[in-house]
């Protein structure tokens, strides 16, 4: 697994469109943090919007999970968990899934189970990106570890989603893959 300090670590990701910019996604996280904390997991900022233009797999103080986003301070939408969904000091496993343009329908599952549901205007217009990471943003610095982060271009279902939480491989029946080691550690890991 990754640790993070909470104060300047972080995983930097591929900045190119070809692994972001998909309308149909899923985005696969285990993490264990080590208080509840207004904290990202991920955050992928876009080309020239500064902080404005985002999304963010976020935790939160109240054990909130919120994937969300924002163009130019307004809110794209967002899915988010009841309170106390998860716990500190243990291993969780998140997905995030969009089910591409059209529905624009988010989920979020947590260890297996769908959890949250709702919808953001455009998944795809926060990754002309020129940031992608883990464990950090300005603001939201992650502290706890993470390990295998997975991203795939197509929606994973509920049962996948279980399987991963159980340990089973996700069959690798995706258009378009992409078979580049996209990812760098950050100058100061």
């Amino acid at each position: 697994s990754l640790r993070f300090d909470g104060t300047n670590d972080l995983v930097t990701l591929s900045h190119s469109t070809d692994v972001w910019k998909q309308s149909i996604a899923s985005l696969s996280i285990w993490f264990k943090a080590e208080s509840l904390a207004d904290e990202d997991l991920i955050h992928i900022h876009k080309s020239g919007g500064g902080y404005t233009d985002y999304i963010a797999l976020r935790l939160a103080t109240n054990g909130v999970i919120k994937i969300f986003g924002e163009n130019g301070n307004s809110s794209t939408g967002y899915a988010e968990t009841a309170a106390n969904a998860y716990a500190a000091n243990e291993w969780n496993h998140v997905v995030a899934t969009c089910a591409g343009t059209g529905s624009n329908e988010v989920k979020l599952y947590l260890n297996g189970v769908q959890v949250a549901q709702g919808t953001m205007s455009s998944w795809t217009q926060h990754f002309d990106t020129n940031f992608a990471g883990l464990g950090t943003s300005s603001w939201y610095k992650f502290k706890g570890e993470m390990k295998d982060v997975r991203y795939y271009n197509r929606a994973l279902d509920a049962d996948e989603v279980k399987g991963l939480y159980n340990g089973e491989s996700t069959p690798h029946i995706y258009s378009n893959a992409l078979t580049t080691n996209h990812a760098t550690t950050g100058s100061t890991w």
